[in-house]
């Protein structure tokens, strides 16, 4: 009867040893893979990021000059057609706009990204990114099944996000130090559901790679990637094309401010 049990028991711990080995080699891949892509993701937010200060800014401006310029001829046109000053210019705002765009506007933001990221060395941000990294694949929710572990796990991703974003390298290594990562006593049914699990989340980890590469900021990224063989900056013509444009509206609606003032001058 003794020997039944052991040869049950040693034929189950077989068949979780390998599953466990097939989780193991899933999971590896899996580390891999979602290296990668976070790679990826960050690289990318780099360049959103760069675009949004060099770009979105005058992108901006150039559309707020252009409801500005809109305002300004409906102005004119309501004193064409014989409005009261009082009548015409009660919705109008003169405090838009009233300078020329000037080039020290725009680097004012890049001079407080430099000062941020000045304070924290680069061997630092290395240390921290590469622990972060790490941590974040070794204590991923969705490497467990069990929910008690994963809502565990939830907060520990928290955690880590937040040391990494606020560059605190010190809490990073005090979590890695004290995370407690013991191997829970699983049944075969749920090493069996852990192990569709991981590979559930290399399919979906291939599929968010696949979405980032099809994105606007991946295309960028290959400009980039071609315009540095070049020794070229992407976003320069861009940049100059939209502050010629920013210069150009201004002037208009300067024109426009001066027939309102012709308009005004001719009711005296």
């Amino acid at each position: 009867m003794n020997k039944a049990v052991q040869t049950v028991t040693s034929k189950e711990e077989k068949q979780k040893i390998q599953l466990r080995d097939s989780i193991a080699r899933k999971q590896k891949i899996l580390e891999q893979k979602m290296e990668k892509l976070e790679k990826l993701r960050e690289e990318l937010m780099l360049i959103e990021h760069e675009y949004s200060v060099r770009i979105g800014a005058l992108l901006e401006k150039d559309n707020k000059l252009d409801l500005e310029i809109m305002q300004q001829k409906n102005l004119n046109e309501n004193l064409n057609n014989g409005l009261s000053i009082e009548e015409a210019i009660k919705k109008e705002s003169n405090s838009f706009y009233n300078d020329l765009f000037s080039e020290e506007e725009r680097n004012e933001e890049k001079e407080q990204i430099i000062t941020t990221q000045k304070q924290v060395s680069k061997k630092t941000l290395l240390q921290i990114k590469t622990l972060w990294k790490k941590l974040i694949v070794k204590f991923h929710p969705d490497l467990v099944i069990e929910k008690e572990e994963k809502s565990k796990r939830e907060d520990i991703v928290k955690k880590l996000n937040k040391a990494y974003r606020e560059h605190d390298l010190e809490t990073l290594r005090a979590l890695e130090k004290n995370l407690d990562d013991n191997v829970i006593d699983q049944t075969i049914e749920q090493l069996e559901m852990l192990l569709i699990e991981v590979e559930n989340m290399i399919q979906k980890t291939d599929w968010q790679y696949k979405k980032l590469k099809e994105s606007e900021w991946f295309s960028w990224k290959e400009k980039i990637k071609k315009s540095k063989t070049k020794k070229e900056d992407v976003f320069s013509d861009l940049e100059k094309n939209l502050i010629d444009s920013i210069l150009q509206k201004i002037k208009i609606l300067r024109e426009q401010k001066d027939t309102t003032q012709k308009y005004q001058s001719e009711m005296v």
